[in-house]
């Protein structure tokens, strides 16, 4: 059902959009490795429970705690990169990062309802679980203990959004952001 897609995506696209900078703060003194395997076994469960939902109101709530994986992930991942590349490699390695994520939206989005409309949805949350758990083991595999990324600077976050040029930046991400869930919506539609 298209409506239902679209309602998932919309939901997505608000936790994401609020969470990702309020989650950055609440999560920003954890260690890396668990944070990020938190985050893929959160993604996981959540998918796993999808499977489950009685009605769509359950779906979109449990839809809605599961992509808060998400809106910790992207960022804490791009963060993460910083700690483990070389200084001259940190903004193509940032850049690598919210790459995957723009292609996650605007191939997977269409990928996951192109295979939900042969295979059914539950057939797409199960193989996200599996696809979540695997990252999540790969993820504890690859990196180090012990990785903190510096504690979050308020006055810094206060700077950025008083900062003309930074608003405009930031202003033209949320557009693309945005247009990239719109993309993803008509494509699963």
């Amino acid at each position: 059902n298209t409506t239902i897609a679209a309602q998932l995506l919309t939901v997505s696209g608000i936790v994401i959009g609020i969470g990702a900078p309020l989650l950055a703060y609440a999560t920003d003194r954890i260690d890396r490795r668990a944070l990020l395997t938190l985050c893929m076994a959160v993604y996981a469960a959540g998918h796993l429970a999808s499977v489950f939902a009685p009605n769509i109101t359950a779906l979109l709530t449990i839809r809605a705690l599961t992509v808060t994986a998400a809106a910790v992930f992207s960022p804490q991942a791009a963060a993460t990169v910083a700690l483990v590349v070389p200084p001259e490699r940190r903004e193509s390695g940032v850049a690598f990062i919210f790459t995957g994520w723009a292609m996650a939206v605007v191939l997977g989005v269409p990928m996951a309802g192109f295979a939900a409309a042969e295979l059914g949805s539950n057939a797409v949350y199960l193989g996200m679980t599996a696809l979540c758990g695997l990252w999540g083991v790969i993820t504890w595999s690859v990196l180090a203990p012990s990785m903190v990324v510096p504690r979050l600077d308020l006055s810094a976050a206060r700077s950025v959004i008083t900062h003309p040029q930074l608003v405009a930046v930031l202003i033209v991400t949320m557009l693309s952001a945005a247009a990239l869930l719109a993309e993803g919506r008509r494509l699963a539609a």
